[in-house]
């Protein structure tokens, strides 16, 4: 008796529910929350005269808030069989909303050069992204930088050693380099002087200057430069110089030297 009488209880209650809360008690759904998380991702990359820009943007729905190193990464792969350059540096910015975007500047003497340009960020997931697999970006550089380059020279020593400077286009505001003669360890053989001497002791004169590409001119002219050398009587070997070329302005030097041969002149005469 005493079972029935709770069992009753608990009916009667049951039916009260729809009474007490209204109908929608039986279908009512809790929503998931979703977390709002950033998604970093490469959206450009441009590259100019000695440094490439890469552009990051926040794809996400959440703000990104630097407090880890996240890190992006750049490769760059060179046109004259040097290989693939590798550089990385940390995004600077502390607070990265949602579409907002940030640029990283690499600056590399040889980005002129690159032909193919990988940029990469947060590829070891430092953060926890909504999309973990779209931070990297290749592109082919447009060659948007003039290059400059310079022959090397020869000549019978007590003559001049004649370089000349091209230019791979006409460049959008006056271009130039500057050059100067070196010699010693891993730069040649030949002994340099500030002039030419009864005594044979100097091979060359020093010398330095600055070449100049006009953006005037439609057609840009090759430049010459010249380095003088010294004769003597020695019966010697082939000797050599280098110009050390820098300082590039509005373009990109395709080499950082050259080289200078000068032949014996005695040698000459008996051959």
């Amino acid at each position: 008796m005493k079972a029935r009488t709770i069992a009753r209880t608990v009916v009667t209650s049951a039916g009260l529910l729809p009474m007490l809360w209204g109908a929608a008690a039986h279908s009512q759904t809790i929503q998931p929350i979703v977390q709002q998380k950033p998604d970093l991702v490469i959206t450009n990359i441009a590259t100019n005269c000695g440094n490439v820009a890469v552009t990051v943007r926040n794809d996400g729905s959440g703000v990104y808030i630097n407090d880890k190193p996240i890190m992006v990464n750049m490769i760059g792969v060179v046109d004259i069989g040097a290989g693939a350059v590798s550089v990385d540096k940390a995004l600077s910015v502390t607070h990265l909303n949602s579409g907002a975007t940030s640029t990283v500047t690499f600056t590399h003497a040889q980005a002129p050069l690159f032909n193919v340009v990988d940029a990469t960020v947060d590829t070891t997931s430092v953060i926890g992204e909504s999309n973990e697999t779209n931070n990297k970006r290749s592109v082919i550089d447009s060659r948007t930088c003039p290059l400059i380059s310079v022959s090397q020279a020869r000549v019978i020593e007590g003559g001049k050693l004649e370089f000349t400077a091209t230019i791979d286009r006409r460049p959008a505001s006056d271009a130039s380099f500057s050059w100067a003669t070196r010699t010693g360890t891993g730069f040649g053989t030949a002994t340099a002087g500030t002039a030419c001497s009864t005594t044979g002791s100097a091979d060359y004169v020093t010398a330095s200057g600055t070449v100049t590409f006009p953006s005037a001119e439609a057609v840009p002219t090759p430049r010459k430069f010249t380095v003088a050398t010294c004769g003597d009587l020695s019966n010697e070997l082939a000797e050599t110089l280098t110009v050390v070329l820098s300082s590039a302005r509005n373009a990109a030097l395709r080499m950082p030297k050259s080289t200078g041969t000068i032949d014996n002149q005695a040698l000459t005469l008996q051959r």
